[in-house]
């Protein structure tokens, strides 16, 4: 249930804030959450900064994976965080460098693996 909780809890958050204010260099943070298929239950928050409407190649994207008690995060930042706004691209390359740990997860649900 805490598990269920915490995640639900971050991406609530994340969800209601779509953009940050502007930056005093001028940059804003655009956010967007989505439901991934991984684990028991997967999402992703990508993030990109802008500047007059243009993309900058640096942002950030976050996996979170939860499946039975067990939360897995990944967070990668910067020029590998979202560097070409491939969404979808992101979201692959996350998924095949944890592919082991997300398998390992069903250790954390009541059936086991």
């Amino acid at each position: 249930d805490e598990a269920v909780a915490a995640v639900a809890d971050l991406i609530a958050t994340q969800e209601a804030c779509p953009k940050d204010p502007e930056r005093s260099d001028g940059y804003e943070t655009q956010r967007t959450v989505r439901k991934v298929q991984a684990g028991g239950e997967a999402w992703v928050i990508l993030e990109r900064d802008i500047m007059n409407g243009d993309a900058s190649p640096f942002g950030s994207s976050t996996m979170v994976i939860r499946t039975g008690s067990s939360v897995l995060v990944i967070r990668h930042e910067g020029h590998g965080g979202y560097p070409d706004g491939n969404g979808q691209g992101q979201v692959d390359a996350m998924l095949k460098q944890t592919s082991e740990p997300i398998a390992a997860m069903c250790t954390f649900t009541k059936a086991g693996c």
